[in-house]
């Protein structure tokens, strides 16, 4: 390698100097032989075979396919659902898979079905049997006594029922029919003391003889039928009440209690719509006119 000296400018500034030229020395190629001076050296370059067409390769199907992901179904295994797994049990126990005999239930009994028409079940049953009866006394017309005697006693007995001291009214009356078993006022008055009194039978003995010495009297006949609904005799009370009305038939109070029978305790709508039907007729304004009606439009009766 040659290296020329340095060149001034004319202008007087130094040149820098030039690096000398490296080469660069492949290690793969092999060192050749200097070539002698005066010879020519020809280079020869390997002939280049035309590089092959390269066809595109196909990706190969991966031999496993890709398992889909599981749900949370499929970790469910239904033959664990029932006696897979062993519990501890006594030995009395009752399994699915144990020997021991199941109990019998006994079966039930067919009950027959309760009827809802309560008037339909009174006609069936006996009325004696649903219902008590009075026993009539039937008495025959007594005979008259001392009338002064009885008046004496009757008086008292009046001065105590207006205090209302019915226990004493009582005792004063029962001593006037004694006295006078004949005398229609003293039986009437004993018969309304012995009922204020709860004294029942002898109410009803009472007005029983009231009736045999006047049987057209309507408030004996009226107080008898109170007597026997008070004993719970409701089947005597209606025909006595009924028998009151063939004598009063406008009476208000003898239909509502005629009708308040026949409804709540004999159960007979039909005839208790009757008398209700009256009550509402002969007096629309009545305190109970409301009360009826609901009564006929719920048992459609109206």
């Amino acid at each position: 390698m040659v290296i020329d000296p340095p060149v001034e400018e004319p202008n007087g500034l130094p040149v820098p100097e030039a690096k000398p030229a490296e080469t660069l020395v492949s290690e793969e190629s092999p060192e050749e032989p200097a070539a002698e001076p005066g010879t020519e050296v020809t280079v020869v370059e390997p002939p280049v075979e035309p590089a092959e067409p390269v066809e595109p390769t196909e990706f190969a199907a991966p031999e496993e396919t890709e398992k889909p992901k599981r749900k949370w179904t499929d970790r469910l295994n239904p033959t664990r659902w029932f006696g897979g797994r062993k519990k501890d049990k006594a030995d009395d126990q009752i399994s699915w898979k144990s020997s021991t005999p199941l109990p019998t239930i006994p079966a039930a009994k067919p009950v027959a079905p309760a009827s809802t028409n309560a008037t339909r079940v009174v006609n069936v049953l006996p009325t004696a049997v649903a219902f008590p009866r009075y026993a009539y006394l039937h008495p025959a017309l007594p005979k008259a006594g001392d009338r002064q005697v009885a008046k004496t006693y009757f008086d008292d007995g009046a001065k105590a029922q207006k205090s209302k001291e019915w226990q004493r009214a009582k005792a004063a009356y029962l001593q006037a029919t004694k006295s006078d078993p004949a005398w229609f006022e003293a039986r009437f008055k004993l018969g309304q003391a012995a009922y204020y009194t709860g004294e029942t039978s002898l109410a009803l003995q009472s007005f029983e003889n009231a009736l045999s010495i006047d049987p057209n009297d309507g408030p004996a006949r009226f107080n008898f039928a109170m007597s026997l609904v008070q004993g719970t005799y409701y089947a005597d009370a209606a025909k006595e009440l009924e028998t009151f009305l063939q004598f009063d038939p406008n009476n208000i109070q003898a239909h509502l209690e005629a009708a308040n029978l026949y409804a709540e305790k004999l159960y007979d709508v039909a005839k208790a719509a009757i008398h209700y039907k009256r009550v509402i007729g002969l007096n629309p304004e009545h305190p109970q006119a409301v009360n009826i009606r609901y009564w006929l439009i719920r048992n459609k009766a109206n």
